[in-house]
């Protein structure tokens, strides 16, 4: 009797909550859709990341950022070893170098740098060989693929706007997520260089 008593208890949801579990269904999948879709879209753009952080980098004298844009973590370990070795403090150096890249910056009158990412090609064949041996031989990373970035820059001068156009090169490494790779961008963006000394 009792076990009858039990079953006739259990009521069946109705119409109402029906709907409510459905709606509900219908709100976890659309936010499941829009997740996958933005770790997709974050996924395929990444290699415009270390672009950007390059030119933010420079724009805010940001020696760390520039850093993580351009070497292997690996690499950043051992300079703030060796900093701290030849008896500099790693934050006295950062501070250093950041000075250094602001007086670059006002030496060569640059006071604003901004990046438009128009076109990205994939780097293959000898290429590819070349620029794995490059980073195996200075940094002991292992290239897993490589873009030519096709960018617009816009420079503020003291004398205006400057609009350089031309191809940077990105790599993608095992383990670290894609890098600027100055060694193989074109020479005219060399400012970069110029502003920065990483020493």
């Amino acid at each position: 009797m009792k076990e009858e008593q039990d079953f006739q208890e259990v009521k069946l949801p109705d119409n109402k909550s029906k709907r409510t579990l459905i709606g509900i269904s219908a709100g976890i999948a659309v936010i499941v859709a829009v997740v996958i879709f933005t770790a997709v879209f974050v996924g395929l753009n990444a290699y415009r990341r270390p672009i950007k952080d390059v030119t933010k980098g420079v724009n805010k004298a940001d020696t760390l950022l520039l850093m993580e844009s351009i070497y292997p973590e690996d690499i950043i370990t051992v300079k703030r070893i060796n900093k701290k070795d030849s008896g500099t403090s790693w934050k006295d150096y950062l501070r250093q170098n950041d000075d250094y890249i602001e007086s670059q910056m006002d030496k060569m009158g640059l006071k604003k740098a901004k990046c438009d990412i128009v076109a990205k090609e994939k780097i293959s064949g000898s290429n590819l060989t070349n620029i794995k041996n490059f980073y195996q031989e200075a940094y002991e990373a292992d290239v897993k693929k490589a873009y030519r970035v096709e960018v617009n820059m816009t420079f503020k001068t003291n004398g205006g706007n400057e609009t350089p156009s031309g191809w940077l090169c990105v790599v993608k490494l095992k383990d670290e997520g894609w890098k600027f790779c100055p060694e193989y961008s074109e020479d005219h963006f060399d400012f970069i260089d110029k502003a920065v000394n990483f020493q």
